[in-house]
């Protein structure tokens, strides 16, 4: 998935109508996304902040080799340790969904 800003579709993110971004930082009542979403962010304008500078922070950084690992299945981002545990979990799943 490529960023609107970053493929030159749109220059500010807010202004990307397919985005729930405006209603992550407050500027616009809640309808897309759900409340872990929101746990997650925040809904202080303090935590607000913070994710939008996250957001610019992120537009401004290549991500390329990262965002080439999401198009792997098999790509964990992580420690080994994690990286492994995850790898473990996503195989029980898959076998138990397949018996």
């Amino acid at each position: 998935m490529h960023s609107p800003v970053k493929t030159g579709l749109i220059s500010d993110p807010l202004l990307y109508p397919y985005s729930s971004l405006k209603e992550a930082l407050g500027k616009q009542p809640f309808s897309i996304l759900d409340d872990d979403i929101i746990r997650l962010i925040g809904n202080t304008s303090k935590s607000q902040k913070v994710y939008q500078k996250f957001i610019y922070d992120g537009l401004e950084r290549d991500l390329g080799e990262i965002e080439s690992l999401f198009e792997k299945e098999e790509a964990v981002l992580g420690t080994e340790r994690f990286a492994t545990l995850a790898q473990k979990k996503y195989l029980r799943r898959r076998f138990k969904n397949n018996a």
